[in-house]
């Protein structure tokens, strides 16, 4: 038996049956698998230094060393969407009034202070108040 399709077309009624045939629910598609295994070991042997140095890990180095557009880009697609706080709760934002405290806050931590944030690197701008006077328009 034949079953006609809405477009006019004869097709075999063994095939496509609804519901029947196809990639079972949650089963990743094979060929996305594989372009994606290949891409990562692709990655992890050209390394940081064309030569696999520190693998998948050393050539995200230097992505985000020569291309930090692309790898922003990247940071956006796997970074979740929503950021919470201890178990669950609202994070905890902190405001810094100087580089100085900055600072002091990553030695607390324990995390090395940045090159571009020593004293010397840093351009220190002041804001001004600018009074009003009566001959200013506005």
């Amino acid at each position: 038996m034949e079953r006609v399709r809405t477009n006019g077309h004869k097709r075999p009624a063994h095939l496509y049956k609804k519901g029947e045939g196809g990639r079972p629910k949650g089963i990743k598609n094979k060929t996305s698998m594989i372009l994606k295994e290949a891409t990562i070991l692709a990655a992890a042997q050209v390394g940081e230094d064309d030569y696999g140095r520190d693998g998948l890990t050393g050539y995200l180095r230097r992505i985000a060393r020569e291309e930090p557009k692309s790898f922003v880009t990247l940071l956006a697609k796997i970074l979740p969407l929503q950021i919470t706080g201890v178990n669950g709760g609202p994070v905890d934002i902190h405001t810094y009034q100087t580089v100085d405290q900055v600072i002091a806050k990553l030695i607390d931590r324990g995390i090395p202070v940045p090159e571009y944030l020593r004293k010397s690197n840093v351009i220190d701008l002041k804001a001004k108040r600018i009074e009003r006077t009566e001959t200013d328009n506005g």
